[in-house]
C-alpha cells in the first residue's frame, strides 16, 4: 500500500537497512533508474484513448484528472500488471547480473579467496576527502601551473576545440589569452596582447551583440569609469 506514503526524513543508503517495511532510499533510486522506454511504454498502452472516444489523445488524458476511479481501474488491469511485471523482472535480472551491490557482498567475495579482510574508513574520513588525508596542496604558484596546462603541455598545444552548437574555433592557448592576457610566469602582466581578439560564434547568433563576452582579468584590476560608478 503506497497511497499517502511520505519519505523518511533520514533514509538509509544501505540495502534493506532498518526495520521498516517501507522501501528504502536505495530501492527508490533503483526504480527511478528504470529505462524510460520500457516503463513508459506500459503506461502508454494502459492509457491509450478508447476507440470511439471524441477528441484527441491529449484531451482525453486531461479528462482523466476528474476520474480517479478510471485511472485506478486502468492501472489494475491484467494487461497493465503483466506489462509492468515484465519491466520489473527484466531489471531484476540485470540487477542479479551486476557486480557486488554493496560493501558487504564485495567483502564476502574478497574473503572467500583470501584470509584477509577488507577494512573501511569512517564517514568523517569520507567527508574530509583527499585534503583530510593528504593535506592542502603546497603549490606556491598555482597560476603558473594553470599557465602550463593551457599553454605548454603537449595536450594543450596540440588541442584544437570546435564547439558544434556555436561554431567557435579556439585552442587552450587562445582561451588563456582571452582571460589572462599576456600573463606568463616570466611576464606577470594580465594586459591583453595588442590586436588580440577572442574567437566568436559563427552559428546560432543574430549579430555580434549576441556573442559571448569574455572578460580579461586585467579589466577587474582596471575597471572603466562607468563600471566604477555602478
Amino acid at each position: 500500500e503506497v497511497e499517502g506514503y511520505a519519505p523518511r526524513q533520514s533514509p538509509s543508503l544501505q540495502h534493506g537497512a532498518g526495520d521498516s517495511n517501507e522501501p528504502d532510499d536505495w530501492t527508490r533510486k533503483w526504480f527511478a533508474g528504470f529505462e524510460h522506454q520500457t516503463a513508459h511504454a506500459a503506461l502508454a498502452d494502459a492509457f491509450a484513448k478508447p476507440a470511439g472516444e471524441d477528441g484527441t489523445q491529449f484531451e482525453w488524458l486531461k479528462s482523466l484528472a476528474d476520474k480517479p476511479a478510471e485511472v485506478a481501474r486502468r492501472l489494475r488491469t491484467e494487461t497493465f500488471l503483466a506489462a509492468l511485471a515484465d519491466v520489473v523482472t527484466t531489471h531484476l535480472v540485470e540487477l542479479q547480473e551486476q557486480a557486488f551491490a554493496n560493501g558487504q557482498e564485495q567483502n564476502a567475495k574478497f574473503v572467500s579467496s583470501s584470509d584477509a579482510k577488507m577494512s573501511y574508513g569512517t564517514h568523517q574520513e569520507f567527508e574530509d576527502g583527499l585534503i583530510g588525508y593528504l593535506g592542502f596542496p603546497h603549490d606556491t604558484d598555482p597560476l603558473a601551473e594553470m599557465y602550463r596546462e593551457h599553454c605548454e603541455y603537449d595536450y594543450a598545444v596540440m588541442c584544437h576545440i570546435i564547439t558544434d552548437n556555436y561554431g567557435i574555433s579556439t585552442t587552450p592557448v587562445v582561451e588563456w589569452k582571452a582571460v589572462c592576457g599576456g600573463w606568463t610566469p616570466a611576464n606577470r602582466d594580465f594586459a591583453l596582447p595588442v590586436g588580440f581578439s577572442c574567437p566568436q560564434e559563427t552559428k546560432n547568433v543574430n549579430d555580434c551583440s549576441d556573442g559571448r563576452i569574455v572578460i580579461c582579468i586585467a579589466d577587474f584590476f582596471n575597471p572603466s569609469p562607468a563600471e566604477v560608478a555602478m
